[in-house]
């Protein structure tokens, strides 16, 4: 699993600003971040969020439609998967 998620992740933030086509944040003021997507079961997806977390997701993008609020509160509630400014 790590690897399905931490290659792309550690892809996205190893990428050197000069190597970088747009810098965004100067012309647009925001921060770009890559959003993993991690909409399963519940059991996958707090997995799915530990390893994305390790391997340095800046966010996760959760499907709750179909996952249900449940699964959403379980994620939230979860102390490892945490995110700082």
């Amino acid at each position: 699993m790590r690897k399905k998620y931490g290659g792309r992740i550690t892809a996205i933030y190893d990428i050197p600003p000069a190597e970088l086509t747009v810098d965004v944040p100067e012309e647009t003021g925001h921060l770009a971040r890559y959003c993993v997507n991690i909409t399963d079961r519940q059991d996958r997806m707090i997995e799915y969020a530990r390893h994305a977390v390790y391997a340095g997701a800046g966010a996760l993008l959760v499907n709750f439609v179909a996952t249900g609020l449940g699964a959403l509160q379980a994620l939230a509630e979860d102390p490892v998967i945490t995110f700082l400014p």
